[in-house]
């Protein structure tokens, strides 16, 4: 039996989930007095019970989509690759180097989970830098290589560029705005906000690609060591090491 299984729901899902999650967290903590109502940094939605637990969670299940995504992703293009010329050697190297940018944001996302900014500052914000300025180097380095690797796209794929280097564009200005003190904490917190759900978009991007790939799962009864099947005249022989022979029908 062969199952197919749709891989394009792990991008839909880095879109909606976190978002609605974070959006979760904000209420709870708003609604309990935890935090400003007025635009709060998103780490300040998720210090304190019960809203931290669910922000924990959010932030857990976030890092495991963004590892299942990138991990279809790179062995998609690895696979769709010629293993010749320069050309494909560049493009096997970018995607490695994609690869473990992006493996450095899911660890950047387990720490903005696992440290409140309330219990070890120093902790949640190395890991919030980790995972905003390495999700954006990994869709720097994937940006010029994916339309190469998926040609059956034809249009959609030179569209799905434009739309990558503008939101591209927008988180490194969102960044810039969030990392340079200004002097006014709305406009950083504001920016923060802009900088995260833009990443989250950038993931939904991959919609397309992973809707053309065709993965399958074939489920079957395992065969015992030394045992091999014969069929003949409609009769199926399971013939094992022990020298018994079974035969069932059809």
């Amino acid at each position: 039996m062969t199952i197919r299984f749709p891989i394009e729901i792990f991008p839909l899902a880095m879109v909606f989930f976190p978002i609605i999650g974070l959006i979760t967290t904000y209420g709870i903590s708003v609604g309990l007095n935890h935090t400003i109502p007025v635009v709060p940094f998103i780490s300040n939605t998720g210090n304190f019970p019960p809203e931290s637990g669910i922000f924990t969670i959010v932030l857990s299940c976030t890092a495991f989509l963004i590892l299942l995504v990138i991990s279809i992703q790179f062995k998609h293009i690895w696979d769709n690759t010629e293993k010749k010329g320069a050309c494909s050697i560049i493009i096997h190297i970018i995607n490695v180097l994609s690869y473990c940018a992006g493996l450095i944001s899911v660890l950047g996302s387990l720490m903005v989970g696992s440290y409140t900014s309330a219990d070890s500052r120093l902790g949640h914000e190395l890991g919030a830098d980790l995972t905003l300025v390495f999700g954006i180097v990994y869709f720097m380095l994937q940006t010029p290589i994916a339309p190469f690797v998926e040609p059956k796209l034809k249009i959609i794929r030179w569209i799905i560029l434009v739309i990558r280097i503008a939101l591209i564009v927008f988180s490194l200005a969102m960044l810039l705005v969030y990392l340079i003190p200004t002097g006014n904490l709305t406009v950083s917190t504001v920016a923060q906000w802009f900088l995260v759900s833009t990443l989250f978009v950038m993931f939904g991007t991959f919609l397309p690609e992973f809707h053309a790939l065709d993965v399958q799962f074939k489920v079957g009864i395992k065969k015992k060591a030394g045992e091999e099947t014969i069929r003949q005249n409609g009769t199926s022989f399971r013939v094992g090491s022990d020298a018994k022979v079974e035969t069932a029908n059809f």
